[in-house]
């Protein structure tokens, strides 16, 4: 079973994942939870996903999610290590875990910079082709492990002709639910050999933008993964992020991108969303109402600067008369829809705080969405 949503090049669709699984938790449906765990093991089976490093790229360019296009972007490990989580407080599958806690240990390791921010992307090609940071041939191989581990690791990994990329391999394994908690001991001592090596390599170059809007979407998935896997860890560098955020409000501006630690360009509606939900989940996880005072005042500022007080939903850009452009937008894409993130921010202000003015808007924002909502469905 290839899982996913269409044809390829087929992308995690997240959002769509996440709404399946909370479904699931609502009305329990062994055809819809057979679809969810199909798509999510063979997403972590490995080419799609980095078996050695952890990580996912960022859409596989066949059906079967075997070969990647190999950039990483932030956005999408903020995302699926949300699903993975999500997913194994539905399933209790330890599979869904180690995918979960791989995938926030490699953003902690690789992408955050000096000051606790995450760097936007890493690139599909070093030594100037695409993937040869992450694919080996066999000789390589067995050049790492002598023959009783490449042995055994040929019976866990798939080397045949199916694996192959331009005459190397990606590392996917044979069927991944062959693979039993007690292998891992034995699978992580082979896979750290290959790991040391590797990080010998020419790495993809970094994008080291820090991008507003990307680095909250990371806050949730970290504090949930805190709560869930019981790792501090991971807690704490939630907190920690949100803290290091406030630092793209200057003069009561906020802005959207940070290089070498130099704020540019003004933020956008997306931004104030979803940081706006992001200082929502550190309420949530801490109880201290200075976030919950950030929340209001971010969506107070987000009404004036980006609601459409005419057509009402929010406009991506400023509410500036020099502006033509007014775009909303409703599609959950690579990242979410930000009008959909404000809805959520909006009912849960509501629950909160039980102040009728967000309820009232969040009504207002649905409605005007309302015949976009069939023609957007996916399924």
């Amino acid at each position: 079973m290839e899982g996913g949503f269409g044809e390829a090049p087929k992308f995690p669709h997240e959002s769509m994942l996440l709404l399946l699984i909370d479904e699931q938790k609502r009305n329990p449906n062994d055809e819809q939870l057979n679809a969810i765990t199909a798509t999510l093991d063979i997403m972590a089976s490995g080419g799609f996903y980095d078996t050695l490093g952890g990580g996912f790229h960022r859409y596989s360019t066949d059906n079967t999610w075997l070969i990647p296009h190999f950039e990483k972007m932030l956005y999408n490990q903020a995302q699926l290590s949300l699903v993975y989580t999500r997913a194994y407080q539905l399933t209790h599958k330890p599979l869904y875990r180690r995918i979960a806690q791989q995938t926030l240990n490699y953003v902690l390791k690789e992408m955050q910079d000096i000051n606790g921010g995450f760097f936007s992307a890493t690139d599909a090609d070093s030594e100037g082709e695409e993937g040869t940071f992450f694919v080996w041939s066999i000789s390589e191989i067995k050049r790492v492990l002598n023959k009783d581990e490449f042995k055994r690791f040929n019976q866990w990994f798939d080397l045949s002709s199916h694996t192959d990329f331009e005459g190397n391999h990606v590392i996917r394994f044979r069927d991944i639910n062959d693979v039993n908690v007690a292998d891992y001991k034995q699978i992580d001592a082979l896979l750290i050999k290959l790991y040391n090596v590797r990080i010998k390599r020419e790495p993809p170059l970094t994008d080291n933008k820090v991008l507003l809007s990307w680095n909250a979407l990371m806050i949730p998935s970290l504090l949930e993964a805190g709560e869930v896997f019981s790792e501090e860890k991971y807690t704490d560098a939630g907190l920690a992020l949100a803290n290091y955020l406030e630092s793209f409000n200057k003069n009561n501006q906020l802005y959207r991108v940070s290089i070498n630690s130099k704020l540019e360009t003004n933020a956008l509606f997306e931004d104030y969303a979803y940081l706006a939900n992001a200082y929502l989940s550190v309420f949530d996880q801490t109880h201290e109402k200075i976030w919950l005072n950030r929340t209001v005042q971010l969506v107070n500022t987000m009404n004036e600067k980006f609601w459409d007080k005419e057509r009402f939903g929010y406009n991506m850009t400023n509410n500036n008369k020099y502006l033509n452009a007014r775009y909303k937008e409703s599609y959950d894409g690579a990242i979410p829809s930000a009008n959909g993130i404000a809805y959520q921010v909006l009912v849960k202000l509501n629950n909160r705080t039980a102040e009728p003015a967000f309820i009232q808007r969040a009504k207002q924002l649905l409605g005007a969405f309302s015949a976009d909502i069939p023609r957007s469905l996916l399924l």
